[in-house]
């Protein structure tokens, strides 16, 4: 069955610019696999070294976090859309000394 990956806009480079790929996968685990196959450096950028999934992405199952089902063995359906998205994390820097936080401390 061929699911749906909306691809986040830090890997457009990897996927020839295209937001949406399709691949055919049972699991998240084997969309991962075959979307590597197909776009070389997906996996080992959206996978840590320990092979689970990098805190710096979320993988949603019709916007539900594959954390809260069954991680990289989470089963996929003719249906189902997946979206791989990335974090976005802030600091402080000379330009903007405060994070949004900062101020309440």
């Amino acid at each position: 069955m061929s699911i749906k990956v909306k691809i986040p806009t830090m890997m457009l480079k990897m996927t020839g610019q295209n937001s949406e790929v399709s691949v055919r996968a049972k699991t998240v685990r084997e969309m991962i696999d075959r979307l590597d196959g197909k776009f070389a450096g997906v996996k080992s950028m959206i996978l840590s070294a320990d092979g689970q999934i990098n805190h710096h992405f979320l993988s949603c199952i019709n916007d539900e976090d594959v954390r809260f089902l069954d991680g990289l063995d989470s089963a996929l359906g003719s249906n189902d859309r997946v979206e791989i998205v990335a974090s976005i994390a802030g600091g402080e820097s000379d330009l903007f000394p405060f994070t949004p936080f900062s101020i309440f401390h």
